[in-house]
């Protein structure tokens, strides 16, 4: 297979297990340790004019949390090429919620990322849950 063949497809699959990737996964990173669920998550350049991420959470907690997500975008090697990120402030017990993540901002420059097509690799880094005061 000729190499830039391979680097399309590898992009390919990427934006298609964003797009259809699991539909929860459980994170307990950073914070107090308190459960999350991320029930669905992608790209998406419609809610923000440039490219973003939507998706949705779940507080699994008997308790009310502050639910901070970061996403990082690089390019086939690896280098960082922006962060977007997300705060969902006093999530109840039990509650879903939507979230529309603020727009991949270049760490470079400071530039929104305007098209997702032109991110090789979309990663969640963070998904913490805190309680909430």
């Amino acid at each position: 297979m000729a190499p830039w063949r391979a680097a399309a497809l590898g992009v390919t699959l990427a934006v298609l297990w964003l797009a259809v990737g699991p539909r929860s996964a459980a994170a307990t990173h950073g914070g107090a340790g308190l459960p999350l669920v991320v029930e669905s998550e992608r790209v998406s350049t419609v809610e923000t004019k440039a490219c973003s991420m939507v998706g949705k959470v779940r507080n699994p907690n008997s308790v009310a949390v502050i639910v901070r997500l970061v996403w990082r975008a690089s390019d086939p090697a690896g280098t960082s090429l922006g962060l977007a990120t997300a705060r969902l402030s006093r999530l109840a017990p039990g509650e879903r919620r939507a979230f529309v993540s603020s727009p991949f901002t270049s760490l470079a420059t400071g530039l929104m990322l305007p098209a997702c097509a032109s991110v090789p690799r979309i990663e969640r880094v963070e998904a913490a849950a805190d309680r909430a005061p």
